[in-house]
């Protein structure tokens, strides 16, 4: 199975405003880390399967129009699709994540979208560290989910996968549904 970057227009409330975000779902992952998710990361139980954020925010929904949709659609014409490798555990001071590489492609992914996208948030633009969250909101205690990343990752080896198509989708409901979808460029999957 492969990955898909997908563009999701979800209701979010950040300062009382309704956000889209950018993400690289990662489907080769859910088997690995599918029942830590549905515990300890929230966008799991609202239906949001194992993901690399690339933008968060990108726009507000109602401006998610054709003019945005061919945006997208260029940006991801221009990219090749590409394979990586989730090769480590690693932390935020409340997140437990796994670590792709080469981090590089999704940096690249995180500026062309933010240059053509620019944030809801006009504030300073922080360092953007790909990662796919297994574990969040974290206080202290990681319940065993550092060790049991690194257990699994011992035993598997880095688990493999292929980031080849752009999906919008949306999360009107609660739940997530994808909504267009976005191929990006074949025969460079290096």
């Amino acid at each position: 199975m492969q990955s898909r970057l997908h563009l999701m227009t979800y209701q979010c409330v950040i300062s009382n405003v309704a956000v889209s975000a950018l993400f690289a779902l990662v489907p080769e992952a859910e088997p690995h880390v599918a029942h830590l998710r549905e515990r300890f990361d929230p966008a799991a139980r609202r239906g949001l399967g194992a993901h690399i954020t690339i933008l968060y925010p990108l726009l507000a929904p109602e401006r998610l129009d054709q003019g945005a949709l061919r945006r997208v659609a260029e940006i991801a014409a221009g990219v090749g699709a590409f394979r990586f490798k989730l090769t480590h555990v690693a932390r935020f001071p409340s997140t437990i994540y796994l670590a792709p590489k080469p981090a590089s492609r999704f940096a690249d992914l995180h500026e062309r979208f933010h240059e053509a996208f620019p944030a809801l948030d006009a504030g300073p633009h922080a360092a953007y560290v790909p990662h796919l969250s297994v574990a969040r909101n974290l206080a202290g205690d990681d319940h065993g989910v550092d060790a049991e990343l690194k257990s699994l990752l011992a035993r598997h080896g880095p688990i493999d996968c292929v980031c080849s198509r752009l999906s919008l989708m949306e999360n009107g409901t609660g739940l997530w549904r994808e909504v267009h979808g976005f191929e990006l460029a074949q025969g460079a999957q290096a």
